[in-house]
């Protein structure tokens, strides 16, 4: 497993290059919160939600300030900023061979 498609993800998620950022993603991925809560199931739905989002925040930029790997895992802190808000993540990237198939 490689975390380089981590590293592209957040340079596309930066460029708010969508479809460089969509293409770091299996076709099925799934996107949950922090209680197992689904929060987006599939590409199209990863796709209009990040859409709206880069269109919403033109300026938003992630940062990884750590990270932790083990297995097919990627755990990231991330600083997100954009012009009216400072935000803390913990973000965690399952790798299926070169794309993220959950987060």
């Amino acid at each position: 497993m490689s975390v380089h498609v981590v590293d592209r993800q957040i340079e596309a998620y930066n460029s708010h290059d969508l479809e460089a950022f969509l293409a770091c993603y299996s076709r099925n991925v799934t996107i949950r919160d922090g209680h197992g809560e689904t929060l987006l199931s599939g590409i199209d739905s990863v796709r209009g939600e990040y859409a709206d989002w880069f269109a919403a925040h033109p300026d938003v930029h992630a940062e990884v300030t750590s990270r932790l790997t083990s297995g097919a895992w990627v755990v990231d802190e991330e600083r997100i900023t954009m012009t009216d808000a400072v935000m803390s993540a913990v973000v965690c990237y399952h790798l299926s061979g070169d794309v993220i198939d959950a987060v």
